[in-house]
């Protein structure tokens, strides 16, 4: 899992601006807590929030966990299963989106880093 680092702090994403900095920082932080927890995701947004506290305390929670492109909070996959692990015939799991996006577009997150406009029909 020390890869999962590397390729989130190397990644970025086709077509992604600096409106994704809070997607960007919850990525990175979810794949911190997968690396330091064994590829178990976070059961819930308390203990997301808390662990992200304990690395960062000065961080502003409110503000990163909302979209400012929808204006929405990110949705957060807890308690994903299968987010710590990989399989090379599928892509990682997407882990942070938004809510509602902008033109039928929704910016997501995945496990193992990467950053994409996905369209928001392919999001469950």
């Amino acid at each position: 899992m020390a890869g999962t680092l590397v390729s989130l702090a190397g990644c970025g994403g086709a077509g992604l601006s600096k409106n994704d900095d809070n997607l960007r920082r919850i990525g990175t932080y979810y794949g911190r807590f997968l690396s330091q927890h064994k590829g178990v995701p976070p059961k819930d947004e308390t203990q997301f929030k808390d662990f992200i506290r304990k690395i960062e305390p000065e961080v502003d929670l409110e503000k990163i966990f909302i979209s400012p492109r929808d204006h929405e909070p990110y949705v957060v996959k807890y308690n994903l299963k299968g987010a710590g692990g990989v399989d090379a015939t599928k892509q990682p799991p997407i882990v942070v989106h938004e809510k509602k996006g902008v033109d039928g577009k929704i910016r997501v997150a995945r496990s193992m880093g990467q950053y994409e406009e996905v369209d928001a029909s392919s999001i469950k």
